[in-house]
C-alpha cells in the first residue's frame, strides 16, 4: 500500500507506491533526488514528551587476557567460557510509540510522485520571433501561384494554388488570435490577401495574368493546306493567297503550315561540268514547326515532280540525272525534323532566250500537303554561266 517518505534535502514529504521503496526520485520541491525510504512518524501534537532516562554508563572494556601458549597460533580469542569475557553492548532503547490519534504533517502537505512532472526545457523554435509561420506559408503559395501563371500552365493549378493560400491565411488568423501581434497581421495581410487577389483575377479576368489564358471558347486548330505569303526579307509580312496566284521567288516565299518553301537561285549551267547546259533551280525547305517532323519526297524518288514552263507556256522538259541527281543535290524521301531544312534541285531544258520568266508548280502532296505552289522567277533572277573553251 501508499507510504510516505520523506526528501534528504528538504522538509518536503512525498507520498508513494509500496512498490518505489529503495528507488530513487526527484524531489519536486527542491529538485535533489534520493533513496525512497519510509518516513519515521512525527511525534502528535500537544502531548509532553517524556523524558528519557539517563543512559547507564559502560564499563570500560578490559583487553582479554593472551592466550594460553598451549593454543594454537591462529586462535585469536579465547574459547567461549573463558574468563574475563567482553561485556556486550547494551540494548537499544525501543522506538517510541505511534501517536494514537491522526493530525496533519507538520512541514508540508502529502502529495503524489505523479503530481510533479520532470520540468522539461521549453521547445526552441527554428524560426525568427518577426516571423508568423502561416503567414510564410500562405505567401509562399501566392508566389508560386504568380510563377505558374507566367509560364502559361493551366489556370486551374494558380486557381487551386490561391484557394490552398487563403485557407492557410485564414487559419492562421484563427490559430494566432489569443496572442496578436503587429507581426502575426502584417504577414497574414500578405499571404491571404495576396492569394484573395490573384483567386479573384484568374476567375474574373485571366488576361491581367496571362493574355493565353481563355475562356469559355476553344481555339479552333490551324489549316495546314492554306498557303500564305511571307517576305524574304520581313517574317512578319504575311498575306494568305488565293487561288491560282503566283509569288515573286525574287522576294517572296510560301509558307503552308509549319513548312517554308522557297526558290533559293536559278542557273543555267551543266551538271557536274559535264553535258549541255540545264537549267537548276535550287529549292530552300524548312520545317519551321517545334513539334512534327515532316515528311518530304524529292525530286529523285519520282513522286510528285515540279513542272516548269516559259513565259510563252511552253512547259519545259525534265532532265534525268540518274546515278549523278544525290551527288548533284537531288533529294530522294527525307524526314525533315523541327527547325530542320533541307535543299533539293531541279533540272529542266533551258528556257529560250526570249523569255520573261519561268513559272515553275510545285505539288504539295511532296510534304504532305493538298494543293500546288506556284512561284514565278523573272528573267532577272535567273543567272546564265559562261564557260570559256
Amino acid at each position: 500500500m501508499p507510504f510516505v517518505t520523506a526528501c534528504s534535502f528538504c522538509p518536503n514529504k512525498i507520498k508513494v507506491p509500496d512498490q518505489s521503496l529503495g528507488a530513487s526520485l526527484r524531489c519536486p520541491t527542491c529538485g535533489n533526488y534520493f533513496t525512497v525510504a519510509p518516513a519515521p512518524p512525527e511525534p502528535a501534537k500537544n502531548l509532553r514528551r517524556p523524558v528519557a532516562a539517563p543512559r547507564p554508563t559502560a564499563a570500560p572494556v578490559k583487553a582479554p587476557p593472551p592466550p594460553p601458549a598451549d593454543l594454537p597460533w591462529w586462535v585469536a580469542t579465547p574459547p567461549a567460557g573463558a574468563s574475563n569475557p567482553a561485556p556486550s553492548e547494551p540494548p537499544a532503547p525501543p522506538p517510541a510509540p505511534a501517536p494514537v490519534h491522526s493530525e496533519p504533517l507538520a512541514h508540508s502537505p502529502i502529495v503524489s510522485a505523479m503530481d510533479f512532472p520532470e520540468p522539461s526545457a521549453p521547445a526552441q523554435s527554428a524560426l525568427p520571433g518577426w516571423i508568423n509561420a502561416w503567414g510564410v506559408a500562405a505567401f509562399s503559395l501566392t508566389a508560386l501561384g504568380l510563377l505558374l501563371a507566367a509560364f502559361a500552365l493551366p489556370r486551374f493549378l494558380t486557381i487551386s494554388l490561391a484557394s490552398l493560400g487563403l485557407v492557410v491565411g485564414l487559419a492562421g488568423v484563427v490559430a494566432t488570435w489569443d496572442n496578436w501581434q503587429i507581426k502575426d497581421g502584417i504577414w497574414l495581410a500578405l499571404g491571404g490577401g495576396g492569394n484573395g487577389v490573384l483567386l479573384l483575377l484568374a476567375l474574373f479576368g485571366p488576361s491581367w495574368l496571362n493574355n493565353r489564358w481563355g475562356r469559355d471558347f476553344v481555339v479552333p486548330e490551324a489549316d495546314l493546306n492554306v498557303q500564305m505569303m511571307v517576305s524574304r526579307d520581313n517574317t512578319s509580312d504575311v498575306k494568305e493567297l488565293a487561288g491560282g496566284d503566283r509569288v515573286d521567288a525574287e522576294i517572296n516565299a510560301i509558307r503552308q503550315g509549319d513548312f517554308l518553301i522557297r526558290v533559293e537561285s536559278a542557273v543555267v549551267d551543266r551538271v557536274l561540268d559535264k553535258g549541255q547546259p540545264v537549267l537548276l533551280i535550287t529549292l530552300h525547305l524548312a520545317n519551321v514547326g517545334q513539334l512534327h517532323a515532316v515528311t518530304y519526297h524529292g525530286q529523285a524518288s519520282g513522286e510528285h515532280l515540279a513542272v516548269a514552263r516559259d513565259s510563252r507556256g511552253k512547259e519545259l522538259q525534265r532532265r534525268e540525272l540518274g546515278e549523278q541527281a544525290k551527288k548533284a543535290g537531288q533529294l530522294s524521301t527525307v524526314s525533315v525534323l523541327p527547325t530542320h531544312e533541307v535543299k533539293d534541285l531541279l533540272v529542266f531544258e533551258p528556257p529560250w532566250s526570249g523569255t520573261a520568266h519561268v513559272e515553275v508548280d510545285l505539288p504539295a502532296a511532296a510534304w504532305g500537303r493538298t494543293g500546288v505552289c506556284k512561284f514565278i522567277i523573272p528573267q532577272t533572277a535567273i543567272v546564265h554561266k559562261k564557260r570559256s573553251k
